[in-house]
């Protein structure tokens, strides 16, 4: 790939770029001002998250948040003192620190990720409050520190370091979605200040309606051009395939050399390999070894690796002077070309993990791919335990048989093939113990490790799906920022990219830059003519519409030893100053959480002592109410009776007068 100039800060941009550099400042400090204000913010995280609190409680807007207020915003705004520019880098620094601390002391884990989480929503609400005209430079800005073996660390932005920690709740926040949505669509453009620095700016190109005007060959590396392009050149790769594996008969023919179909296949694959082996190394260099193991570049690495090999078999057949030899290495190169098949049709799925339900569903299947490697490691250890032992016992009678057999015969009851017969002989197995091994294995594989299995899969698919907004623009937004982090200028996208490699690129170092960059863009001209063609029609038409601005091998650890002065650290001889505000002034400020809980319960215990008082109360009132009902039955008996003595009375009466007449 073409180098990027690296003697101008501030380029004068041309048409290939847009428009002219927005009059915004952004703080330049130091790496070891940089590790200075991550250690004073440390210290006011340490302040305001003393205990665990509500997760959740943290991700609350601010206006409802008791723990990350306006008031607690502003404090950490102000704690940065002149580099406030750089406190959402700092803080999003600490996320990925407190969460390294969470796995190494996990006595305080809960803690720890409490302050994570904080550290990624203060970086959000500290970037909610930048102005819309400063939000693309603070975005694009990269900080470095000075690291605890001394090195300064890699440069990288807020919006890089914020993909590379996969940030989703700082990543669906609306400015920096409106970063990528720019970014993507191409309003805004990435602008290379230095080796190290670059900048995202508005893109301000042509006015009217004209082809002319908008026909630009910097557009072709706006990634959503990029995408669409690399979808077509990779359909094309597909029919090339397929037209490649449709005729085996005359590709095993030994006499028979390259055909017009293998000579663009292998091609095309050169010029893939070439470019994601370029993307490997840049990302290693830039991010560290992490960055290679994702899932697309997994599946890019298989499948560009089988065709290399069914090339080189290729090649080494044509030039075999023996016929069978020939034969046999024509062979393999179309069985290993033919396995390359299932890999070239699952990479048509970017076409449209646009969309966020797909986009969601390819989420699930990595992260289950991810989550399942501990289903492998167990099944692995008891596979080998169990084929070792119905190997030993094969061989305990002098007769050793195959050990493939066995292999085979324990996968293919993984699969609910078991072969109960095969181990039910009496002398090969030594009866009854190769039948108990055999047992105890399906046993394990089918009750308990199928169900470790779909447990994984379960949380993998609520994991993903219970935040799958934010997921998704997370992936869309690291999707986005991968197309043009790598710092090449003149795009060429693969298989153009091996014009570049034997034309273009040397030229470099004969000519200057001017000359170098006409021929560049000549160039770009003429191999995209037809999609800078659709896409200046396209911007023509419709005029642009702009997206608005506001809606490891070595110790890369920040030191934190020797903290005495990062409460309130000198910076002497800097042009920036952070302790502009006194740590004790802005602790003050701080709310008081170190009761969080205690305070909770608290409540919890008041509200039930509350409960309890009105159901006593009201049990009060009922026992009165019984009494009552009581004292007015037992008066009404009472009554009945004296009733009764008063009729009996006047009943005996009558009776004697009888009798006395």
């Amino acid at each position: 790939m073409s180098k990027v100039p690296q003697n101008t800060v501030h380029p004068i941009l041309d048409s290939e770029q847009g428009g002219g550099l927005l009059n915004v400042e952004i703080c330049n400090p130091s790496p070891k001002t940089t590790l200075k204000l991550i250690q004073r913010l440390k210290a006011l995280i340490m302040e305001l998250i003393p205990d665990e609190v509500d997760i959740e409680q943290l991700k609350l807007p601010e206006v409802k948040n008791q723990v990350i207020s306006p008031d607690t915003v502003s404090v950490f705004v102000d704690a940065g003192g002149d580099c406030r520019d750089a406190v959402p880098f700092c803080l999003l620094k600490l996320k990925e620190h407190f969460k390294s601390e969470a796995l190494e002391d996990q006595s305080d884990y809960d803690e720890h990720i409490c302050r994570s989480v904080a550290c990624e929503a203060l970086a959000r609400y500290v970037v909610r409050r930048v102005d819309a005209e400063r939000l693309p430079k603070l975005l694009s800005k990269r900080f470095s520190y000075v690291e605890s073996d001394g090195d300064n660390s890699t440069p990288s932005s807020v919006l890089e370091l914020a993909i590379d920690l996969h940030a989703t709740f700082f990543l669906s926040s609306d400015e920096a979605q409106t970063a990528i949505t720019s970014l993507w669509n191409g309003s805004w453009i990435q602008v290379h200040a230095d080796k190290e620095q670059i900048e995202y700016l508005p893109y301000s190109k042509g006015a009217g309606h004209s082809l002319l005007s908008h026909f630009d060959p910097s557009r072709i590396g706006v990634p959503k051009y990029q995408n669409y392009l690399r979808i077509v050149i990779w359909l094309g790769f597909l029919a090339i395939y397929s037209l490649s594996v449709q005729s085996p008969t005359e590709q095993l023919n030994p006499e028979k050399t390259f055909d017009f179909w293998e000579v663009l296949l292998y091609g095309m694959s050169i010029s893939f390999l070439l470019e994601e082996a370029n993307k490997v190394f840049k990302s290693v260099r830039n991010q560290g070894m992490s960055s290679v193991f994702s899932f697309w570049t997994i599946i890019n690495t298989v499948t560009y690796l089988l065709l290399t090999i069914a090339f080189t078999l290729r090649i080494a057949g044509i030039f075999s002077l023996n016929d069978t030899s020939s034969e046999n290495l024509h062979m393999l190169s179309f069985e290993f070309l033919s396995l390359t098949s299932p890999l070239i049709w699952i990479k048509l799925l970017p076409i449209f993990d646009g969309f966020l339900w797909i986009g969601t569903m390819e989420l699930v299947v990595i992260r289950m791919i991810r989550e399942s490697f501990i289903f492998f490691l167990l099944l692995t250890v008891f596979f080998a335990g169990h084929a070792q032992a119905l190997f030993a016992l094969d061989a305990a009678d002098g007769e050793q048989g195959s050990f493939t057999s066995i292999c085979k015969m324990l996968l293919r009851s993984l699969f609910g093939d078991a072969d109960f017969d095969t181990l039910s002989h009496h002398q090969r197995f030594g009866q009854p113990f190769g039948e108990i091994i055999f047992y105890v294995w399906n046993v394990v594989t089918i009750l308990i490790l199928m169900n470790v299995l779909v447990a994984l899969y379960a949380s993998s698919y609520e994991g993903v799906t219970d935040d799958a907004v934010n997921e998704f623009m997370a992936f869309f937004a690291g999707k986005t920022i991968s197309m043009i982090r790598t710092p090449d200028q003149y795009v060429y996208i693969a298989p153009f990219n091996l014009i570049e490699g034997l034309f273009i690129a040397p030229l470099e170092y004969f000519v200057n830059k001017k000359t170098y960059r006409k021929i560049n863009r000549w160039t770009l001209s003429i191999l995209f003519f037809i999609p800078l063609s659709i896409i200046a029609t396209l911007e023509a038409n419709d005029h642009f519409t702009k997206t608005k601005f506001w809606k490891s091998l070595i110790d890369t650890r920040i030191p934190f030893d020797g903290e005495g002065d990062a409460f309130d650290p000198a910076t002497e001889g800097e042009e920036y100053v952070i302790s502009k505000h006194s740590f004790n002034a802005l602790k003050s400020r701080l709310p008081d959480n170190s009761k969080t809980l205690e305070k909770s319960f608290d409540k919890s215990f008041k509200n039930l002592a509350d409960e309890l008082k009105t159901y006593y109360s009201l049990s009060e009132k009922i026992q009165e109410d019984i009494k009552r009902v009581e004292t007015i039955l037992a008066e009404k008996k009472e009554g009945g009776v004296k009733e009764d003595n008063r009729s009996k009375s006047s009943q005996g009466n009558s009776k004697n007068k009888k009798n006395k007449k």
